[in-house]
């Protein structure tokens, strides 16, 4: 239940590096609470409509019009009432925009590319998911590698503070404090390792010295599989190593060119902010924002048994470093708001009947309704009206990005 398989677990489901990207996270209905009730297919703290992968426009290769010097229209939106400057409201954030320049802007293209080697990682991990555990025998002195199946108990100054029974430790791994100290233990020894904490799933106690009283119930090591035809015909979709090989690559090209495209997007949009004004920006929609991201992470970090500080340093972060990185999203997505809603009244963009009935469907389905009615009920036509415009605006300025 720790950091090695919580990070193996999680790495994925997480782009810490651009998190307020809007990039659509996969959400497990067990692990994630809903996002409905929010208001709007911009909302969604994991995602939104206008999800900056791949899907986002048919013509994600940009305008050939060409990078021309003429200045799109410019205009003004938004005001300084906006949101209760109490709580704040990311999604209908205070402040206005001046626009400058927001057609025709040229990104340079990020190249991607799957290396055998990635191919290969991904191939292991499927192997050591499938791998079994194997009590080793003529040894009972535990080694260094060795996966050993203990019974554990912490206190610290006395108050015990954790215990687990039958948990595998792999020697060496460093996702218990007290590894080293059973190195030479034999089978069935009860051993007392006093140690520093340092495994961020203490968080509270980092720094502490801890006393660990730890059985050691079994010493075992790890039989990965060899990869064949049978293997992959009955733990995939795929039928040989061949399907199953080319199905890895397919799926790693496919995240890379998501990953790629959602870097083109973010640099587009954070061009665009470079040529606009924004004034009267509130302190509170941004928090609005971070606050929702800490909800949807605990969340998904209290799944697989751990905190959010835990789940950030799972993925190589400290909690400080993870905070920060929500913050600057946040003024990302915040000023994305305004941007859009500017450009949707500088370009008198609308939405007919048949376009809000014919989207309204969609609408529900991606932020959690049961239904279109409900949405409407809950969140009112004006509300909706207003995301669909904004995804209006989003597809105009990315169909007229350039790709250089």
């Amino acid at each position: 239940m720790r950091k090695g398989w919580i990070a193996m677990l999680l790495c994925g489901c997480l782009a810490l590096a651009g998190c307020g990207d809007a990039a659509e996270e996969e959400q497990d209905d067990k692990s994630v609470s809903s996002t409905k009730g929010q208001s709007g297919a911009l909302r969604n703290p994991g995602g939104s409509s206008n999800d900056d992968s791949k899907g986002d426009s048919d013509n994600k290769g940009g305008s050939n019009k060409g990078d021309s010097d003429n200045d799109s229209k410019g205009g003004e939106a938004g005001d300084d009432s906006g949101s209760s400057s109490g709580t704040g409201a990311y999604w209908d954030p205070q402040g206005s925009v001046k626009l400058g320049r927001y057609l025709d802007i040229a990104v340079e293209k990020v190249k991607y590319e799957v290396t055998d080697e990635q191919v290969q990682e991904e191939i292991d991990y499927f192997l050591w998911s499938n791998s079994e555990l194997v009590e080793i025998e003529g040894r009972n002195t535990v080694e260094a590698g060795d996966i050993v199946n203990v019974d554990f108990t912490l206190y610290i100054k006395g108050e015990e503070i954790d215990s687990e029974t039958g948990s595998n430790v792999e020697i060496g791994s460093y996702s218990y404090d007290f590894e080293d100290g059973l190195i030479g233990v034999l089978r069935g020894e009860c051993k007392t390792v006093e140690t520093e904490i340092v495994d961020m799933y203490y968080s509270d106690y980092v720094g502490q010295t801890g006393t660990y009283v730890v059985t050691v119930n079994m010493i075992q090591k790890r039989e990965i599989p060899e990869l064949t035809d049978e293997l992959v015909a009955g733990n995939t979709g795929y039928s040989t190593v061949e399907e199953y090989r080319q199905g890895v690559y397919d799926g790693l090209l496919e995240s890379a060119e998501q990953t790629a495209w959602s870097e083109q997007i973010r640099t587009l949009f954070e061009k665009i902010f470079e040529n606009s004004e924004f004034t009267g920006l509130s302190d509170a929609d941004k928090q609005s924002y971070v606050e929702g991201m800490i909800s949807y992470y605990t969340a998904y970090a209290n799944y697989f048994g751990t905190d959010l500080e835990g789940f950030a340093y799972a993925n190589g972060y400290t909690y400080d470093e993870f905070i920060d990185m929500l913050e600057e999203d946040a003024e990302f997505v915040v000023r994305r708001y305004l941007l859009l809603d500017a450009v949707a009244e500088a370009e008198n963009l609308q939405v007919s009947d048949q376009e809000y009935a014919d989207g309204l469907e969609d609408y529900a389905s991606d932020n959690g309704y049961n239904s279109p009615e409900e949405a409407e009920d809950e969140l009112g036509k004006e509300e909706i009206l207003r995301d669909m415009r904004r995804d209006k605006a989003y597809e105009l300025i990315v169909d007229a990005m350039i790709l250089k």
